[in-house]
């Protein structure tokens, strides 16, 4: 885990995004990858990875961010809050589109539970499935699979 200190409010050009809920970004001091904060979205190999994934590709890739880093993951990624360029909420954007579950293991904020339940309760994105597996579900589904 890195001990470096944390930006306050900073811009960065997204060069890829590698899954749903993450963005590989050159800032003043390099490439740095981040995981966006307040959302799980589908892995790789669940329903609705693609489509989550390329909502994010439309919404950031080869654009400028804002970005206010809250803290470190065991990965070495960098969770943060994410504004596109119009000044969004990337994370209220998953959410209030189905792409996204508010993931509450993490946050509390009351604004990001709302926005899932209201793109559940229209069944928007992921939420036209009747029973969508959510990430952290899978994650341990398949880890699972593979210590048989």
């Amino acid at each position: 885990m890195s001990t470096q200190p944390l930006p306050s409010l900073e811009t960065a050009y997204v060069v890829s995004v590698p899954d749903a809920d993450g963005l590989n970004v050159l800032t003043r001091s390099g490439k740095i990858r981040i995981r966006i904060n307040h959302i799980d979205a589908p892995e790789d190999g669940q329903p609705h990875a693609y489509t989550a994934r390329q909502f994010l590709l439309t919404e950031c890739l080869h654009t400028y961010i804002q970005f206010h880093a809250v803290k470190f993951d065991q990965y070495g990624r960098t969770i943060a809050n994410v504004l596109t360029n119009e000044g969004y909420d990337l994370a209220a954007l998953m959410l209030q589109n189905g792409h996204a579950w508010h993931y509450r293991k993490f946050s509390r904020d009351t604004r990001y539970a709302q926005l899932e339940r209201s793109a559940r309760d229209n069944k928007i994105g992921l939420w036209c499935d009747p029973t969508p597996e959510p990430p952290w579900q899978y994650r341990k589904r398949m880890k699972g699979i593979k210590k048989k």
